[in-house]
């Protein structure tokens, strides 16, 4: 029997400002006409389709990050224009006890495997390395460039040390923060690194909605925005390249923008989710444009999508759809947590959704993450709503198995932390002022009384 393939995985950020901050209140608002915006991004930039340019600006350092190199290069440097800073480690680190996070994500920046945590809480931003005793090792420490809107784990060069893209801007206690996205990893000469990919966007409405990378025909850095109000443009930039950003595609609400390999031909298929529709009081969608072409494909939802992410959960080289289509802007009576997933199956026909889950306890999919939790190349998903985080793990046949395992705030925001040398664990942000909550997770089968090898004890 061959070997499991690896798994390919392709989070979808979640756009991370509280509810009030990105829908409209129950019972909707009158669209608006979108405002003049003026856009500024680091380096020359090509403008839509329909001409006329996006005034470029100066790029400038992380503030408040030591040892500003204005020189480009190296793994923070995605762009010949990117300004990077250096962040030397403390020599021993500082060690804090679990700290109070707001937002926590996760990404291996330092050692294949070895997950580092982010934590962002009033204004600050930091990366922690979690110890065996329970506690952390600060590795980095600097003010927050705004809110926390989105965010990426990546590993472009496939060394195993993997990149974080965060998306800032206005969001809970930086309602003046302009939107940017920025780069952490690992400093060649240690430490880590960080590197401003795209400067602030003018309009009144400074949130990045959601950034991905997209692999073929040529590696692309997609990161969707606000321009308005309601209305959202996706920006593409070559990796490596001198051109500028490219303004390519806009859309209404469109909050969840990925590339996916849908039907395992290793040419990106574009997805999209939105939480509102074309018109107000119109429920979001799920929409998906195979190959990146023209023709769209109405993936079935009942109403608005808050959350997804593409994955091969089954191994057969093509991604599913993990989605969350409960969303309503009455979310106290008609929305709900339901969890999806969706195959493309390259016969001309759309088919409809696999149910996975609903909880009427829950008003909406906030987080989801596909990811191995066990270290045996198979993928697990974690999925949060405003009240618990459900752990599916997927057999071979038949439907998910699904249980709570842990409660978490009204945000969702929970990371988790890979280790080679134990079990994963989850760390769940429970609110301002309160410390994380740590968990380890066990294999597949454990709570059942069996072994990760399914061998009863």
């Amino acid at each position: 029997m061959p070997p499991p393939r690896p798994q390919r995985l392709r989070l979808a950020p979640l756009l991370l400002a509280p509810a009030s901050a990105i829908v409209p209140a129950c019972g909707g608002e009158a669209p608006r006409p979108p405002a003049a915006v003026e856009v500024r991004l680091d380096g020359p930039v090509a403008g839509p389709a329909s001409g006329g340019g996006l005034p470029p600006s100066t790029a400038t350092p992380v503030p408040g990050v030591r040892g500003a190199d204005p020189a480009s290069g190296g793994p923070c440097a995605w762009f010949p224009d990117a300004r990077t800073s250096a962040l030397p480690v403390g020599d021993p680190p500082a060690v804090v006890d679990a700290p109070a996070c707001e937002e926590v994500r996760s990404a291996a920046l330092q050692a294949p495997g070895e997950d580092l945590l982010l934590c962002v809480a009033a204004g600050q931003l930091r990366w922690l390395r979690p110890r065996e005793d329970g506690r952390f090792d600060v590795l980095a420490e600097a003010p927050a460039p705004g809110a926390p809107n989105a965010f990426l784990r990546t590993d472009r060069d496939g060394d195993g040390r993997e990149e974080a893209i965060l998306g800032w801007g206005m969001g809970r206690g930086a309602f003046q923060a302009k939107a940017s996205v920025e780069a952490w990893a690992a400093a060649p000469g240690g430490g880590l690194c960080s590197g401003r990919l795209l400067g602030d966007l003018a309009g009144d409405r400074q949130q990045v909605a959601s950034i991905s990378l997209s692999r073929a025909p040529s590696p692309e850095l997609h990161v969707t925005a606000f321009e308005g109000k309601y209305d959202t443009v996706t920006y593409a930039r070559r990796l490596g390249a001198a051109e500028g950003w490219d303004a390519r595609w806009r859309s209404r609400m469109g909050t969840t923008a990925f590339m996916a390999d849908l039907d395992g031909d290793e040419r990106p298929d574009r997805v999209l989710g939105r939480v509102y529709g074309d018109a107000v009081g119109d429920d979001g969608d799920l929409s998906v444009w195979m190959d990146g072409g023209e023709a769209r494909v109405a993936v079935p939802t009942l109403r608005g999508v808050r959350a997804a992410v593409a994955a091969d959960t089954d191994g057969d080289g093509r991604d599913e759809l993990w989605f969350g289509d409960g969303w309503h802007q009455d979310y106290g009576k008609v929305a709900r947590y339901r969890l999806n997933r969706w195959r493309w199956d390259g016969a001309g026909k759309v088919p409809p959704p696999e149910r996975i889950d609903e909880r009427p306890g829950m008003y909406a999919v906030l987080r989801i993450e596909a990811v191995d939790l066990d270290g045996d190349l198979e993928l697990e998903v974690l999925a949060a709503g405003n009240k618990e985080i459900v752990r599916y793990d997927l057999g071979k046949r038949g439907k998910p198995a699904a249980r709570k395992v842990a409660d978490c705030g009204t945000e969702g925001a929970f990371a988790v932390l890979r280790s080679r040398g134990g079990p994963a664990r989850l760390v769940v942000a429970r609110g301002v002022g309160r410390p994380v909550e740590v968990t380890p997770l066990e294999a597949p089968g454990a709570a059942a009384g069996k072994d990760p090898r399914g061998r009863s004890r």
